[in-house]
């Protein structure tokens, strides 16, 4: 952003750093058009707006008296300076007022400028943007910044005032007209059009039916466009994207510090003790069925502590010593499928592969490696060595406080943000031997397989593979124990239930993210669901599918894990709030760009967690200072759902609540956690007054104009980094991509570069064009894992997929706004 004194860009160079403008307009009433239906190339011919000759030729007409008032302000030192020299414009007297001009014929933007004519003649400083920009054209136009000026109206001017409000009055009470049952705002009474030259054609075709417009861009961050509008004073459009992302920021590098401080950690002291217990047992066995669990669970165990460790191989004794090789070779090249070791013909490595913010450094990469793989390492209860090793496993826990200790605070924090067990752990092992000797279960086979189903027979997973046939469905369901369970999730229980796999390759072998939000009663997925993808022709039992699992959370997503809050708060975004909104706001077209909102931000949140949730999978075979005018202050708007801003401030509440619990509560966590709640609580007040219809304060538009600053500023003390820091690393690309569904392909979820959003909304009683920042997103179905940094070569080489068709019909198809990146010192 541009640090110190905001810029005010004269309207002779605006056109040229303006990345886009208004100088058309046109409303299409009448005729019946929906809000989605395009415009014709015939009715955009009318859009050949010009400003009121009458109007140009009186602000162009030759100077009159200079107002007896301004006389010995043209004299002054300042002024002279000011004016005359650095402006180089010459001491000239304003035109009159063209008492003639016939006020009904002018469009209600002209309308406020021939008021605006008034002030400006007078030496008012303009603060809106367009109108100083349109003035600022005219030599006679030098405002008069000094303390003390008052501007003097003489009568006839005050007469013509009064007209024109009573004009603008009548005017403004024909903002929104009704077409199709829906309230739209009209294009051609936006009153801050003169501060934009050469909006695309098609951006104000969406404006002109569907009251905003998203044009898809490549700046790496969606703060980019809140600097660029500081930079511009174009009005600003604060989004509940642009919080999103920053929660995201907060979260992945929590659970980055927490993992790397305290996580890796517990888990390395954990295996290794574990280890260590089970070689004492091992040299000491002499029952054939203890040694034989035994043995297996040390090449277990060395593989996993291994891999944590980051060692570059394992060495273990005995039969498994060749099967421990190849798990630890496969695991550490995340390469291959087939597992010997764990008796899994199917076991795919490719998930070992770090992505997300653990292809960070080698420490998280390990971490990676070894919990996935212990999440992924399912060990069937029918299988007498490899569950008998899961019961001394159990037994050793049992034995050992501090080891269960450590497993129990690791689980806590991952629990804390990615949810409850997908299935059974040695926790039911340890409930349903009901305080036996385990390892005199092990050596009695009778023992261990009464123990095993009885183990089973509580298997909480609701997360379960599907398969292509009866088969190999019945072996992928089988129950099975894992030391490190991966983590329920709603959405991956949604996923999981709504695709069909038979006959191979299944009518629906891949789930879409759409899904989810069709599960959540969202009407505008249905509608892409069924009426433009034609779901139910693929799958004819999709329709009762869908509806038993819409069924199954009627009651909304349930946990008190970050994961199932933020997916709570996701759902808010589409209630409409009650009060004066914007009229996009009621309409199918603004619920399809909160699915793109939703959709993206739950792409970063699920990749946030990829390590520990259960993957879905399916089996087959600057200011002005005395010597110039202030800057112009252009009013903001801020998305006006105050249930969502609060709802993000209570989530950040829970986080410091749980450092404490913890005991791993930081200073530095703390106090950022304060200041990004103190801006979400003020913009949740901003909401409600946008909401009630009473207008912000001068303080809080300015703040709103600084909001891409302080936004910046904030993700900078999140990720611990400075500037220079944090655009020499991944992380200032905030695009994001996540597997989130396997079947032979794997089903991707990613955001790219920051989308620009137009939209009309009310500010204090008139239309104004507002510019924002949104999410991009896509999803596609692709035969290998990315990482974000492999992403990130594919956004920079233009190998972005296609977007899904669904979100064709709230983006303008033209070219991206390209961004030129903004100086952040010297000014």
């Amino acid at each position: 952003m541009i640090k110190g004194k905001k810029l005010w860009i004269s309207v002779g160079i605006a056109a040229g750093l303006l990345a886009a403008g208004l100088g058309a307009w046109h409303f299409l009433g009448g005729g019946g058009r929906t809000i989605a239906e395009p415009v014709t190339e015939a009715e955009m011919g009318a859009i050949a707006w010009d400003i009121s000759p009458r109007l140009m030729a009186m602000c162009q007409a030759s100077p009159s008296d200079l107002p007896a008032h301004l006389e010995k302000w043209h004299r002054e030192d300042r002024f002279i300076e000011y004016w005359r020299k650095a402006k180089e414009k010459p001491d000239v007297a304003p035109p009159a007022i063209d008492a003639a001009l016939p006020l009904d014929s002018l469009s209600l933007p002209d309308l406020i400028l021939a008021r605006a004519f008034v002030e400006a003649r007078n030496g008012v400083v303009l603060m809106d943007p367009d109108k100083r920009a349109f003035f600022e054209q005219f030599d006679w136009y030098q405002p008069v910044w000094a303390e003390g000026f008052k501007p003097q109206y003489a009568p006839d001017e005050v007469q013509w005032k009064k007209r024109l409000d009573a004009e603008i009055a009548k005017c403004h009470a024909d903002d929104h007209v009704v077409v199709g049952g829906l309230k739209r705002s009209r294009l051609d009474h936006v009153v801050n059009r003169y501060q934009f030259r050469d909006l695309d054609q098609e951006v104000l075709r969406q404006l002109d039916t569907a009251g905003f417009s998203i044009v898809e861009g490549t700046d790496p961050q969606l703060w980019n466009m809140q600097d660029r509008n500081e930079y511009e004073l174009v009005p600003t459009f604060v989004t509940t994207d642009l919080y999103l992302q920053l929660m995201r920021m907060r979260f992945k590098m929590l659970l980055k510090d927490l993992e790397t401080r305290h996580l890796t950690t517990l888990l390395g002291r954990t295996l290794a003790g574990l280890r260590e217990a089970n070689r004492k047992r091992l040299d000491e066995a002499t029952i054939p069925a203890t040694k034989a669990a035994s043995a297996w669970l040390d090449a277990y165990l060395a593989v996993a502590a291994g891999l944590a460790q980051g060692a570059t191989s394992v060495e273990v004794a005995g039969e498994w010593s060749v099967a421990a090789q190849a798990e630890f070779a496969g695991a550490s090249r995340a390469q291959g499928e087939g597992s010997q070791l764990l008796g899994e013909p199917r076991f795919d490595f490719t998930q070992m592969k770090p992505r997300g913010h653990y292809d960070r450094n080698d420490t998280l990469r390990a971490y990676f490696r070894a919990v996935r793989w212990l999440g992924e390492a399912r060990i069937k209860t029918v299988d007498p060595v490899r569950f008998g090793a899961m019961a001394l496993l159990a037994s050793d826990l049992s034995a050992n406080p501090e080891r269960a200790q450590e497993l129990s605070a690791w689980e806590q924090v991952v629990g804390a943000f990615a949810g409850p067990d997908n299935g059974l752990s040695l926790r039911q092992i340890l409930s349903e031997s009901q305080g036996k000797d385990l390892e005199a279960l092990v050596a009695d086979p009778a023992g261990l397989a009464s123990l095993a189903k009885q183990v089973a027979a509580k298997d909480p997973a609701r997360i379960k593979a599907r398969a292509s046939n009866a088969t190999l469905q019945a072996e992928v369901a089988q129950p099975t124990v894992r030391l490190l369970p991966r983590r329920w999730s709603a959405d991956g229980e949604m996923l999981q239930r709504l695709v069909e796999l038979s006959p191979a390759p299944g009518p629906r072998p891949f789930p879409t993210a759409m899904d989810l939000w069709a599960v959540q009663g969202i009407a505008q997925a249905d509608t892409i669901l069924f009426q433009e993808e034609g779901q139910a022709k693929l799958w004819p039992a999709y329709p009762d599918s869908l509806a038993a699992v819409r069924k199954t959370f009627e009651k909304g997503i349930p946990g008190d894990d970050f994961h199932a809050k933020r997916m709570r708060l996701l759902r808010t975004i589409f209630d409409l709030p009650k009060g004066t909104v914007p009229d996009f706001l009621a309409t199918p077209l603004w619920q399809r760009k909160n699915l793109l909102t939703a959709t993206a931000a739950w792409t970063i949140q699920k990749q946030e967690v990829l390590l520990y949730q259960e993957q879905p999978v399916g089996a087959e075979c600057g200011g002005g200072g005395q010597d110039e005018p202030p800057p112009p202050e252009p009013k903001g708007y801020v998305e006006p759902v105050p249930h969502f801003w609060r709802g993000a401030a209570a989530v950040l509440d829970d986080v410091d609540d749980l450092l404490a619990r913890l005991d791993l509560a930081d200073e530095s966590v703390t106090s950022t956690n304060a200041e990004i709640r103190k801006d979400l609580l003020w913009l949740a007040e901003c909401s409600e007054k946008e909401l009630a219809g009473k207008a912000l304060s001068p303080e809080d538009h300015s703040r709103l104009m600084f909001l891409g600053g302080a936004v910046e500023s904030q993700t900078m003390m999140v990720t611990g980094m400075d500037k220079l820091a944090f655009d020499q690393s991944e992380e200032k690309h905030m695009g994001s991509v996540v597997d989130v569904y396997t079947n032979g392909k794997v089903l991707l979820e990613a955001t790219g570069p920051a989308s620009v959003i137009w939209a009309i909304v009310p500010i204090e009683g008139e239309l104004r064009l507002v510019r924002g920042a949104i999410f991009s997103h896509r999803e596609w179905k692709d035969a290998k894992r990315l990482t974000d940094k492999e992403w990130h070569e594919m956004i920079e080489n233009g190998q972005m997929p296609p977007r899904s068709r669904w979100q064709d019909r709230i983006h303008a198809p033209v070219k991206k706004t390209i961004s030129l990146p903004l100086s952040t010192s010297d000014c």
